[in-house]
């Protein structure tokens, strides 16, 4: 899942607390959480800590992007 907010690193450690995820992270000024299924339940956790988020997709990674990851990323192809 892929979230924009206006201030990525305030959000999320309140998201780390409060939404079932694998892992997370800041990319770009985006918050990307790793198996987030419920994007209603970010939404209603991001406004009970005050926050709007301007975008919330979900993302799943396409072949390629799976085994760069896997490799270690682009840095290491």
């Amino acid at each position: 899942m892929r979230i924009k907010v206006s201030h990525p690193e305030k959000v999320l450690p309140y998201l780390k607390q409060h939404i079932q995820m694998d892992s997370s992270e800041i990319i770009d000024g985006e918050i990307h959480l790793l198996n987030a299924k419920d994007g209603a339940a970010v939404n209603q956790c991001m406004f009970q800590n005050g926050d709007i988020a301007s975008e919330i997709s979900f993302h799943q990674l396409d072949l390629e992007e799976y085994f760069m990851n896997l490799m270690g990323g682009e840095k290491n192809a």
